[in-house]
Formats: structure tokens, sequence, C-alpha cells
């Protein structure tokens, strides 16, 4: 339950400092030539709050999440066939596999 109770203050927290920080005034000049710019560049969180509410209580968001899931989806299955493809032309072709070695080790080896 503590641990709950943590988690919940660490969000109100962060509300909080994001509220304060898109207070006209709090910020210095130089990040900000205009004291709204803040607000316009990171939104206040009562508005940001009701417009995700509004979208959702008038169902315009699930259009969106429909197309995110059917791209998600369909991006998936392009890289699972494509993948798979790559993977056993590799594996069937030793010409391939010996020319693209050193590149898959290259990329391999990045973070």
């Amino acid at each position: 339950m503590q641990l709950r109770v943590l988690q919940f203050a660490v969000l109100a927290v962060l509300v909080l400092l994001w509220h304060i920080f898109v207070k006209p005034g709090l910020l210095p000049n130089f990040y900000f030539d205009q004291d709204n710019r803040a607000a316009f560049f990171f939104g206040e969180p009562a508005k940001v709050f009701w417009v995700i509410v509004e979208w959702f209580t008038s169902f315009e968001i699930f259009q969106h999440l429909g197309v995110t899931l059917l791209e998600t989806v369909l991006g998936f299955m392009i890289g699972s066939v494509a993948g798979l493809a790559i993977g056993l032309w590799l594996a069937l072709s030793d010409t391939a596999s010996g020319v693209m070695e050193p590149y898959i080790k290259g990329m391999n080896s990045m973070p």
C-alpha cells in the first residue's frame, strides 16, 4: 500500500512541477522571449487533461487509436515477413551469407 502512495506522490509532484513551470514569469527570459511561451510549448496540465477527456467522451480518439493499431500490426507483419525471408535467404545461400556477414556483424555491434 505504501508503494502505491509513493507512486501517486511522484505523479502528483511531476504534475505540480509541470503546472508551476508553465506559469508565466517563472522561467527566466533567456528560455522564452515571452512569458506565455512555456505554456505554448508544454501545455497546461489541466487543459491537456480536459482535452483528453473530451476526446474519449466524444469517441473521436478511437478512430485514431484504430489507425495506430492497424499501422502497428501491419508494420509488425511486414517486418516479420521481410526478416524471415532475408534470414532464410542468408541461411540457404553461402554467397549471400559471406557477402553480408561483415555488415551484419557491424550492425550487431552498434548500440
